[in-house]
């Protein structure tokens, strides 16, 4: 059993229109009727044990569980309203995003370690991360690494 800290940063553009759309549910806000494009970002640190089965080859199994902080933030741009001299080109036009509590679990593989590679050993994992509270509609599901 060990106690395991993981650390997530995870930045995703809005599909096409998306933007659009999102502006438009919220004419009170002239600021974001100039929105044309968007991003998310996701960062979270969760702290809980990994339980590791030994075996006697190189494949090993674990599951793990935790819980600890999540912070979800979504930003449009658009044109630049002001000049490239005052605002960069797509300047961040509105920017919604909260804090929360955060649920981690899953399972996985790892595979090694790998004498060539310096001990690295290379896993393939099943992670949900399910945000509550704010971001209790957000659930991410990361999974391929390496590890030393």
């Amino acid at each position: 059993i060990y106690l395991t800290a993981d650390l997530l940063f995870n930045q995703s553009d809005f599909q096409p229109g998306v933007a659009v759309q999102t502006a438009g549910s919220n004419p009170q806000s002239p600021g974001l009727l100039s929105a044309t494009n968007g991003r998310t970002k996701f960062f979270s640190a969760t702290l809980g044990p990994t339980f590791r089965y030994a075996t006697k080859g190189r494949i090993q199994p674990y599951f793990f569980g935790g819980y600890g902080w999540m912070r979800r933030e979504a930003q449009l741009t658009g044109e630049s309203v002001q000049g490239t001299i005052y605002q960069p080109s797509s300047p961040v036009v509105g920017v919604t995003g909260g804090n929360s509590g955060a649920f981690a679990g899953g399972a996985g593989i790892d595979i090694g370690p790998f004498r060539a590679l310096g001990g690295m050993k290379v896993f393939a994992e099943v992670r949900i991360l399910h945000g509550l509270g704010i971001n209790s509609g957000t659930t991410l599901a990361p999974g391929v690494g390496v590890r030393w």
